[in-house]
């Protein structure tokens, strides 16, 4: 039976490796084992890699949660929009319920902001920028609630329609409601006092 595994070994100087060993044996035609084939690897830098890429996991997931941060990625090449159900909670839907099409994102905008963030959200990907923006949406139920979001663009993997031209977005969002509700306030007393 084949066998792999890690392994510390101690070089001629001292200082020992971690390397990756896959062995099998060999046998005759009696099934007997006549010997032992493998071959070696050092992964020292590549567990390190792996370990620091699970340690920046979990960081990123600690801190989602603690800012009570919904996630979004959305690729060009497919229009594969991708929801956390944190963000989908934001928007007002239920767990799985977002289908993940741009056109359903666009329709829980508020018909006053699509214009504006459709033109930031263009812009960036034109550019391969961040962006930031602030909106009102509207739930299922016919409410509305304000999200702030911010995101970045990078270069994704072409499809043949494409021409070269496939994106990759990434972004969080959070409620805005309190604040949003607080300017609010700031601006009709200031209002009021403006007429007094």
């Amino acid at each position: 039976n084949r066998k792999t595994g890690d392994r510390v070994v101690a070089r001629r100087d001292g200082s020992t490796i971690r390397v990756s060993t896959v062995t099998r044996p060999l046998l005759d035609e009696n099934g007997t084992v006549v010997a032992i084939v493998g071959c070696s690897e050092e992964v020292g830098a590549l567990r390190l890699a792996e370990q620091q890429t699970r340690d920046l996991s979990e960081h990123f997931r600690a801190a989602v949660k603690a800012g009570g941060l919904g996630t979004w990625r959305w690729s060009t090449a497919d229009r594969e929009m991708v929801w956390d159900e944190r963000l989908e909670a934001l928007f007002g839907l239920a767990p799985g319920g977002f289908d993940g099409r741009f056109e359903t994102y666009v329709s829980l905008l508020h018909p006053d902001e699509r214009d504006t963030i459709l033109s930031t959200v263009r812009e960036a990907m034109a550019t391969r920028s961040v962006f930031r923006v602030e909106s009102k949406v509207v739930w299922p139920d016919g409410s509305l609630h304000w999200i702030a979001g911010a995101g970045g663009v990078g270069s994704g993997s072409p499809s043949p329609s494409d021409q070269g031209n496939a994106a990759n977005c990434a972004a969080a969002s959070a409620s805005a409601s309190s604040a949003a509700r607080s300017h609010s306030k700031a601006a009709r007393r200031s209002s009021a006092a403006s007429s007094s």
